[in-house]
């Protein structure tokens, strides 16, 4: 049979197939393999009597998540709200780079909308509007948007993530998908006590769409992604791409150089200067991380 790991606690893969959830054990050539199966992924298995399961064979990963582990994604959702916490341009952009480098769809949601009595917010999430990235605008105290995004995310596997505070919990209730596996129900299936923060749970609902739940799941870690170097970092801006091959220099870092074009169309406003400087962050962070490697 085929069917799709929703959670993973102690070992157990709970499988969701059409109609049933298999609690299966992978079996040991996965570990001497060095792979184990994760969250999201679609996997060959053989039921047992007792909705329990045997995990054969991993099918092809179109993605795959270092944190949260989760493969698969069709659509990042980054929350972030207008007030308590203020939004962080470098935050958002650390997870739109994420996006880019795993070639996945980012959905920018902007929370507490009801609390941006300066417009800073809006300012900002127009900003990113105009290099062309989804936004949605809610509230999930008043429901305001929520209709919206509920659309959004229809037919697609999504990953909401966003720092402490923003209000993902609310978002979710807001969203009222109507889960029909819990992760509570899952735990006293297997005799388990409560799952950590650190564990990723996929609620199926509707019509082929799920919800991840990454708890803790806020700031990403960009230097783990072992395919992220300072050579393709420039390509994950958008609005960089343009101008790239039109430096002086070839092989121009985009940090300081004589006849730097993206430095050009940054000081012209083509280029938004929060942008580049979290552009410069993310390079003087992998060039140490990758100098440290070979020191």
């Amino acid at each position: 049979m085929i069917g799709m790991i929703i959670s993973r606690i102690a070992g157990v893969y709970s499988v969701r197939t059409d109609n049933a959830v298999f609690f299966c054990r992978a079996r040991g050539i996965f570990r001497k393999k060095g792979i184990s199966p994760i969250v999201g992924d679609r996997v060959v298995f053989t039921p047992l009597p007792g909705e329990e399961g045997i995990i054969e064979d991993i099918q092809e990963r179109k993605n795959e998540f270092i944190r949260p582990c989760i493969a698969n994604v069709d659509v990042l959702c980054y929350v972030f709200a207008s007030r308590f916490p203020d939004p962080d341009p470098y935050l958002i952009d650390k997870m739109i780079v994420l996006s880019a480098l795993k070639k996945v769809d980012i959905i920018l949601v902007l929370n507490k909308t009801d609390l941006d009595e300066d417009r800073s917010a809006e300012t900002l999430l127009q900003a990113y509007e105009k290099l062309g990235f989804q936004v949605i605008r809610v509230c999930a105290a008043t429901g305001a948007g929520i209709s919206t995004l509920r659309s959004a995310l229809q037919g697609k596997c999504a990953v909401l993530c966003g720092n402490t505070g923003v209000g993902k919990s609310s978002i979710v209730n807001a969203l009222d998908i109507g889960v029909d596996v819990k992760v509570s129900e899952i735990s006293q299936k297997l005799g388990r006590g409560r799952h950590t923060t650190r564990e990723v749970t996929l609620f199926p609902y509707g019509d082929n769409s799920c919800l991840a739940d990454t708890p803790g799941f806020g700031n990403v870690d960009l230097m783990l992604e072992k395919t992220l170097s300072t050579d393709i970092l420039a390509s994950l801006f958008r609005e960089f791409r343009p101008w790239l091959s039109s430096c002086r220099f070839a092989d121009c870092t985009h940090t300081g150089e004589t006849g730097c074009m993206v430095l050009e169309k940054m000081t012209a406003g083509h280029i938004p200067s929060s942008r580049y400087q979290s552009y410069a962050r993310l390079y003087r962070e992998l060039s140490e991380r990758d100098n440290n490697k070979y020191n």
